[in-house]
């Protein structure tokens, strides 16, 4: 005790502390330190920290897995400082009428608690932090606590002496204590909660992207740290230590390294890019969404190896995900802007988005994030927003005075601008819109870096796409009808239910008269379906009339035709081949059918184009594939004799070798047709499947593989047509690995010197070399650095 002790107790007992009461306190601090300091040293062994580079939280939760027992013994220490000092109060109180110290808790913290000494406590301090929390959270309802699910809470909760601990701790940092050690907090508690918060938070949102989080965050930080937790450690007078806006920043500061992914996400993302809108409407930093997501972009999504279909579904989704979160599209335009550049270099961009529109539902049907982001895209795009102006100067690179409607249903009625025009009378049906002031929000200040008019920044996903990226619709349109041909002549159902409901959606976008030619393909193809079904209709009731012996059953097959109004159509690449003699008659029975019932017209057959589905007899087991019309032709032949090469076939049908060699490549992986002889050139029918591959792998289309039947209807290439590239791929090797990193315009160029007088030149665009090296990039094959492709 310090009463028995020697200098102070002497000094008491003479009667000489009331004369001098400066040596009175200068005994009293020394005999403290005396007893307490050598303690506490013997604890700076027991500590030593996993590193220094540990904010709060990390030190408290080490602390109390792996250093309880110094815990204890620092706890201990305190507790003996708090009872010499409580003496110290006692003997003052008794002796003294007005105290010999200005302050005691500042002499005992300049004796006791110097810098060095704090350091070491800070640990130990914060382990009791958290033990506070722990035991706050476990105190108030669970629905005021979003981390109760907590695996680094639940771990200390499966120690039951825990309850025991905080309790004998917190009689040192009572407020009621005569010496409370409550002073060693106060700088304490807002590094440790803001600490605390942020690693839970990032425990707790990491990753989940699906629910909405905010709320709870904020109910944790009311009724848990703020009215639970922080009575308990400082003395609290309303106003937390902590940022005011503790719960946003720290939602922003976890959110902030799945910017990309959470917009990339959209909509299953929907809940986060709610509560990223609340957490900009409440701190107004809208840049620090806008920096980082260029980042991203730049890195991630605008790179060679990024296929242009998904350049453009991540596009979308900024766009979508950007608007709910910036209804002003500040941040659209900041941060979509170099995506729409890129798009615009991509040269089969066009392509991707008209094939966006006009795709199926059956073709979304991948399920999960990607299939919900291409139908959003797709509705997003289809979204019925007239295209009021176009420029009548239609050699421009950008339609910048394009304006377009905003549809009701996806944006404020109350957002309206007008070019700047001071004799401009605003109607009074818009007045009344926007009457209610109240609802009025200025433009984010990052508006001032925007130099586009301000209507431009209040469009639907399309208009972006077309005014923004492609300036006019022309080349749209043309890719639109292009594409559009395509799908419904590989169809085989005659169906046009999608294109008919799509086509009103985008008539009332860019008008009836950009459309009619749209208009009338589907109005061919429904015709189609009337004229085929009523020929088929008349030659059942004619071959049923006749004589069943006197008709060859196998002079006629059934047959669909897409009958085509030429001058409406886009132009075909209308390769000729010669029919073989046995097929001829049904196609010259179908056109005299047809110039009866459509007088002064005829049909010109496109033999090249279309889908045979045809039943094989190979060893007696029927197997039925779909083929193109050259592969049918080819098999017809097979029927007549077993033994071909492919000089007979060519010269039969009235193609090239190397064509026949690549329709019967799909016919010998499976085991129907064999190559026989030395040569190598010469075919046989294979007497039944085992000879070749298994059956199971023949029940399939071949129509995909004969390449030289894809339909060409645009100036747009196949994007996955990479044959030609492909011939090339060990010149462009070799190379590489002489010359190192190469453009793109000096490997094609490098290309045509070698390949001169070759005739696979001409199949090797700019384009499709592009592609074909984008291709190697996503395999890994190749690397993309500083605009040069280099081997990886």
């Amino acid at each position: 005790m310090v009463t028995e002790a020697g200098e102070l107790v002497e000094l008491v007992k003479s009667g000489l502390h009331k004369e001098y009461p400066e040596v009175f306190v200068e005994c009293a601090l020394h005999n403290l330190r005396t007893v307490c300091i050598p303690d506490f040293e013997t604890l700076k062994p027991l500590y030593t920290p996993e590193s220094r580079s540990l904010d709060a939280f990390q030190h408290a939760t080490s602390f109390l897995s792996k250093q309880r027992p110094a815990f204890m013994k620092l706890f201990q220490w305190l507790d003996r400082v708090q009872s010499n000092t409580q003496n110290l109060q006692a003997l003052i109180s008794e002796h003294f009428e007005i105290s010999p110290f200005s302050d005691l808790t500042i002499s005992v913290t300049g004796v006791l608690f110097t810098p060095d000494v704090f350091e070491v406590l800070k640990p130990y301090l914060y382990t009791y932090l958290l033990l506070e929390l722990i035991s706050s959270e476990e105190e108030v309802p669970g629905e005021y606590n979003c981390f109760k699910e907590s695996q680094t809470t639940a771990e200390f909760l499966k120690d039951g002496s825990l309850d025991n601990l905080v309790k004998v701790c917190r009689e040192l940092f009572s407020p009621n204590a005569s010496f409370s050690f409550r002073f060693l907090l106060e700088d304490l508690v807002a590094s440790f909660a803001e600490s605390a918060f942020i690693w839970k938070t990032r425990e707790l949102i990491g990753g989940c992207y699906t629910k909405s989080f905010l709320e709870s965050l904020k109910l944790y930080e009311e009724k848990v740290m703020r009215e639970t937790w922080l009575p308990r450690v400082l003395d609290y007078s309303g106003s937390a230590p902590w940022n005011g806006q503790l719960v946003y920043t720290t939602y922003y500061e976890v959110r902030r390294p799945e910017l990309f992914t959470i917009l990339m996400d959209y909509p299953q993302s929907h809940p986060s890019v709610i509560d990223l809108k609340t957490y900009l409407m409440e701190t107004r930093c809208l840049q620090n969404l806008i920096d980082p997501l260029n980042r991203e972009i730049s890195s991630k999504l605008l790179q060679p190896g990024v296929h242009t279909d998904e350049v453009l579904l991540g596009y979308g989704s900024l766009v979508r995900s950007l608007r709910e979160i910036d209804p002003s599209s500040v941040a659209q335009d900041i941060i979509c802007s170099p995506v729409a550049s890129y798009l615009r270099e991509r040269e089969d961009a066009v392509r991707c988005i008209v094939d966006r529109l006009i795709a199926p539902a059956s073709d979304e049907e991948s399920g999960g994030v990607e299939s919900d982001q291409l139908l959003g895209l797709q509705k997003e795009l289809l979204l019925p927003a007239p295209l009021e102006v176009e420029p009548a100067d239609e050699t421009r690179d950008c339609d910048a005075h394009l304006v377009f409607h905003d549809p009701d249903e996806c944006f404020p009625q109350d957002v309206w601008a007008v070019e700047s025009e001071p004799e401009k009378v605003v109607p009074e049906e818009l007045c009344s819109v926007n009457a209610d002031w109240d609802r009025w929000m200025p433009d984010p200040l990052e508006a001032l870096h925007h130099t586009g008019p301000p209507w431009k920044r209040r469009i639907d996903l399309l208009s972006l796409l077309v005014g923004g990226i492609y300036g006019s619709k022309r080349s749209f349109l043309t890719e639109y009808r292009a594409l559009l041909s395509q799908r419904l002549l590989k169809q085989l159902n005659f169906d046009t239910v999608a294109g008919k409901k799509h086509l009103q959606l985008l008539k009332m976008r860019f008008g009836e008269v950009d459309m009619q030619e749209c208009e009338i393909m589907l109005q061919d193809i429904r015709e189609s379906k009337r004229i085929t079904c009523q020929i088929a209709d008349e030659l059942k009731v004619e071959t049923a009339s006749k004589d069943s012996t006197a008709v060859d059953s196998t002079e006629y097959f059934q047959l669909q035709a897409y009958i085509l109004s030429g001058e409406y159509w886009p132009e075909f690449h209308n390769e000729r081949f010669k029919l073989p003699d046995g097929l001829t008659p049904t196609f010259t029975r179908f056109t005299k059918r047809f110039e009866k019932l459509k007088l002064n017209r005829t049909l010109n057959w496109m033999f090249k184009l279309g889908v045979v589905n045809v039943s094989l007899d190979i060893g007696g087991e029927i197997v039925t594939v779909d083929v193109s019309p050259v592969q049918a032709a080819i098999l017809h032949l097979f029927t007549l004799k077993s033994c071909w090469t492919t000089c007979d076939i060519g010269q039969q049908i009235e193609v090239t070798t190397s064509a026949v060699r690549r329709c019967l490549v799909p016919f010998i992986q499976r085991g129907i047709i064999k190559q026989v002889g030395g040569d190598g050139d010469s075919y046989r029918v294979c007497t039944s499947t085992s000879s070749g591959a298994k059956n199971s792998n023949i029940n399939v289309s071949f129509v995909d593989a004969d390449g030289p039947e894809e339909l060409e209807t645009s100036p747009s290439k196949d994007a996955d047509n990479n044959s030609g590239p492909q011939v090339f791929w060990s010149y462009i090797l070799g190379m590489l690995t002489n010359l190192g990193g190469m453009s793109i315009d000096r490997i094609h160029s490098t290309l045509k010197m070698f390949a001169l007088g070759s005739s696979d030149v001409s199949e090797c665009t700019r384009q499709q070399l592009r592609q074909f090296l984008e291709k190697k990039v996503r395999n890994g094959e190749l690397v993309y650095e500083d605009e040069l492709y280099k081997l990886a």
